[in-house]
């Protein structure tokens, strides 16, 4: 697998390049690797990433180019974080509260579609109503079959003979949002951990 991995800032990025040869995809460095080979070391490195919690995908209404639908991705964090960690939350959590993968496909009809993990719980209100306001439509569930959701994530990320790329964010900080008030502290409503 041709690939290269930047860890900085609890940031690493993954570019995964491959190109068509006959029947199949096949890896750059080594031809012989198969695709249902590569999307299970794919699946297997996912999940031994994080502990991942939520399976989620967002959906545009309207064809969007990628630069424009990953600014909606990064907005999107943004709100989450916000929303959990206050205004400031660069100090308490850094770039996001939650590790998360992020795959992007192209539908037939030419919209943008983000498939992705999260290790934390997310305000699922928000997101629905954020996305929904701003994008389109928005998929949220927690994981019940891990292996299955990797699974479909990496076939995601393996589907096209395109260059794509593998986003990915490991928050290091793993800070729990609190809310202080006259009981004492307690977590948002939303805040459900699950096993």
């Amino acid at each position: 697998m041709s690939g290269h991995g930047m860890k900085s800032g609890g940031i690493i990025r993954i570019t995964l390049v491959f190109r068509k040869l006959g029947k199949g995809i096949r890896c750059m460095e080594n031809p012989a690797v198969d695709r249902e080979q590569l999307r299970t070391a794919t699946a297997e490195w996912i999940a031994d990433l994080k502990p991942w919690k939520t399976f989620n995908t967002l959906t545009f209404r309207d064809p969007r180019r990628s630069d424009v639908a990953v600014s909606y991705w990064r907005r999107l964090v943004q709100v989450l974080n916000r929303d959990a960690f206050g205004d400031h939350y660069a100090r308490k959590v850094g770039h996001c509260y939650f590790s998360h993968v992020r795959a992007t496909e192209y539908q037939q009809r030419e919209a943008l579609h983000f498939h992705f993990l999260a290790d934390r719980p997310l305000n699922f209100d928000l997101v629905h109503s954020w996305w929904g306001a701003a994008a389109g439509f928005a998929w949220l569930e927690v994981i019940h079959d891990r292996a299955a959701c990797v699974g479909y994530i990496s076939k995601y990320i393996l589907k096209s003979s395109d260059l794509l790329a593998l986003d990915i964010f490991e928050n290091v900080k793993q800070r729990t949002p609190l809310i202080t008030g006259p009981e004492g502290c307690f977590y948002p409503y939303w805040w459900k951990e699950t096993s």
